[in-house]
């Protein structure tokens, strides 16, 4: 999976819940984003996605950059 959406999309579908149902567990604005618009949710969207997914989706971290910008998404920080 390349895309957040797709991580989501393939969340929402094996837990057999429509797009109205995943959005009330995580966040409609982060919903729409990804699965509709093919986009990544906003950075204070983040800490919903990542709760319903129950994983980050960003690729493993190599620098420290990386490792501080992962942190700022997951905690929903700009």
């Amino acid at each position: 999976m390349r895309e957040v959406g797709d991580h989501v999309r393939a969340r929402r579908l094996g837990l057999g819940l429509t797009q109205a149902q995943a959005a009330e567990r995580m966040s409609e604005a982060a919903l729409y984003e990804g699965e509709e618009r093919g986009r990544t949710a906003a950075i204070r969207q983040w800490p919903h996605v990542i709760a319903f997914l129950g994983y980050d989706p960003h690729p493993e971290l190599v620098t420290t950059a990386e490792a501080l910008r992962a942190l700022r998404h997951r905690r929903g920080w700009s």
